[in-house]
């Protein structure tokens, strides 16, 4: 790891010097807009294609000269090897980080604008920015969820407002809140999909995580859509993150070969040969274990339910099927789920995620992660519970 940390940052000075008169403070930025993100790495690619620099790489025992684009994906893919195995250690600070997805990300626009010998980089650039502009801004589905009123998401009225989608993003089963679609409720979303000629996209990462004696209901198995994608990974259910493997399925083979193609151009087509053994062995050796963990997340979840309504009744905890994610009703409190989430954390040292990141509609819940020993959980109860009874004091002396 030491040895891979000192190649990343030696790689990143490279890459720093490269851009030593470009400005990539505002992709830096967290509270930057998401449309003058995009737009930065769009021109941070049109820099990278108008040097006309010439560079000196060595290999084979040979130093050769090559254009400033094959330098910079080069430096950039070397960085990358040496981050994959160092990150994870939490060795790297955060502006390292960041400035590495940067970089990471100028090179897949890079990648894509090379894509064919006849890539018109400026026409392409206005074409996918303005795409991505309408896309930030589209809002048609935020807006229902804030109308106030119950929504039947299967009338035709609902659709009808949602007519020119062209894709569709289902969680199941869902995060945050821990549904489990039924098969009924899966085929007549793969029906309207159908109608109105939408792809659906299934995230299925929380699939094998379901209560004890509940299982999920693949979109696929529910029903047979030709423009269904199904996206899986074991590293939920396994704790595997690290060896950053997924899988996307489609029976669909125009969409399996735009979605293989657009996966090479990111350079993400494959996985380490330990990522295939640690994924082999997680599917086929570890039921066992994945039962056992069930039962432990099951058993986190009354617990919580029950600190809650004998400690903690202002919070009400939404019942839920699967994942280790809880969503907790924080409406009675009436404060900003980024007040409450920012003041447990400076107050308690206790992380819970903010719903308002989910959506405007979950600005009055949080996510907890139950994913954890019970000694630390109930420690993180007793954070919590301290956590609004200080607030309540402070708003009481307002």
């Amino acid at each position: 790891v030491e040895q891979a940390a000192s190649v990343f940052r030696e790689e990143l000075e490279i890459l720093k010097t490269l851009f030593t008169d470009y400005d990539l403070v505002p992709f830096l930025n967290p509270e930057c807009d998401p449309v003058e993100r995009y737009k930065l790495l769009s021109k941070a690619a049109e820099y990278v294609f108008a040097s006309t620099q010439a560079l000196q790489t060595e290999g084979n025992g040979k130093t050769n000269q090559v254009s400033f684009k094959t330098y910079f994906l080069k430096t950039v893919k070397r960085m990358r090897s040496a981050f994959d195995i160092c990150q994870p250690s939490g060795n790297l600070r955060e502006e390292e980080s960041a400035l590495a997805q940067c970089f990471m990300a100028i090179a897949g626009f890079v990648r894509k604008m090379s894509g064919t010998s006849d890539v018109d980089a400026d026409t392409m650039n206005r074409a996918v920015s303005k795409m991505v502009e309408e896309a930030l801004k589209y809002n048609q589905v935020e807006s229902v969820l804030e109308s106030g009123e119950e929504e039947d998401i299967f009338s035709p009225e609902y659709f009808e407002k949602l007519s020119d989608v062209k894709m569709m993003l289902l969680c199941n089963p869902h995060n945050p809140i821990g549904k489990i679609w039924s098969e009924d409720e899966l085929k007549r979303i793969g029906e309207l999909c159908d109608k109105y000629d939408v792809i659906l996209i299934s995230d299925e990462i929380h699939c094998d995580l379901t209560n004890p004696g509940v299982k999920y209901n693949p979109f696929e198995a529910s029903y047979d859509y030709k423009n269904a994608i199904t996206c899986l990974s074991p590293s939920k259910s396994f704790n595997i993150a690290g060896f950053k493997s997924s899988i996307v399925h489609t029976k669909n083979n125009d969409l399996h070969e735009k979605i293989h193609k657009q996966l090479h151009i990111d350079d993400s087509s494959s996985c380490n040969v330990f990522a295939a053994c640690a994924v082999m062995a997680a599917y086929n050796e570890s039921e066992e274990w994945l039962d056992e963990l069930r039962e432990v997340i099951f058993e986190n979840k009354q617990i919580v339910k029950k600190y809650l309504e004998e400690e903690l009744p202002i919070i009400k905890l939404v019942e839920c099927d699967a994942t280790y994610l809880l969503w907790l009703d924080c409406s009675k409190l009436n404060v900003s789920s980024k007040v409450l989430s920012g003041f447990l954390r400076t107050n308690q040292g206790l992380f819970l995620s903010a719903g308002v990141d989910f959506g405007k509609c979950g600005d009055r819940f949080l996510r907890m992660n139950i994913a954890c020993p019970q000694k630390l959980l109930k420690e993180g109860l007793g954070r919590l519970k301290a956590g609004i009874h200080a607030l309540t004091i402070i708003n009481q002396g307002l």
